[in-house]
């Protein structure tokens, strides 16, 4: 079995989340979760159980996240707001030669991540993938909804809905959700935006 450990960044209801699925998959052997609350990280490990510990970081300060990444296999952030700091965030851990993914659901960022060479270049050059957007907005719902139009003979308009039960305790959380669903919807084909 591999020796592999997964840094998910995070202990908020998605990071709880992802932790559950990583520690479901046996080619992880160990989940690190880390929150700048050192005691919302602890207090997620100890719910989830082993193989799971805590780690006290802020995603701000560049030279912690480079230390944290030692002996680390994926990097999968669920922190947000995706706004601020992302890409030096992904430069930092693509320059450890560590891959990453998160759940990124901040347009412009994801703009800016897809048209930055340097990230592309530097990503190809340790080898090591980088997957933003993994959100279900505007990530897989966009998505889906492209797949289904191209199975239609024409397609006059598309609307997405948004029905949870999720109990948001932020007031930022519901107006970056609104924001997302109330302007037009960029796509990113062939390499460029339309």
């Amino acid at each position: 079995m591999p020796d592999r450990t997964a840094l998910v960044l995070g202990c908020g209801a998605m990071g709880a989340a992802t932790a559950r699925l990583v520690i479901e998959d046996t080619r992880f052997k160990n989940v690190v979760v880390a929150d700048r609350d050192l005691q919302r990280a602890e207090a997620l490990a100890e719910t989830l159980g082993s193989p799971v510990t805590a780690l006290e970081l802020d995603c701000r300060q560049e030279d912690r996240v480079t230390r944290s990444l030692g002996g680390m296999s994926v990097v999968l952030n669920t922190t947000g707001p995706f706004s601020r700091d992302t890409l030096s965030l992904m430069r930092t851990v693509v320059e450890a030669g560590v891959p990453y993914a998160d759940i990124n659901d901040d347009v412009e960022t994801l703009q800016s991540v897809f048209d930055s060479e340097y990230l592309d270049s530097l990503a190809k050059h340790r080898g090591v993938g980088v997957l933003p957007g993994l959100g279900a907005n505007p990530g897989q719902t966009n998505v889906l909804a492209g797949h289904m139009a191209s199975r239609m003979d024409i397609v006059e308009e598309v609307r997405f809905f948004m029905v949870n039960d999720a109990i948001y305790h932020n007031e930022a959380v519901w107006r970056h959700r609104l924001a997302l669903f109330s302007k037009p919807a960029l796509l990113f084909d062939r390499g460029r935006w339309t």
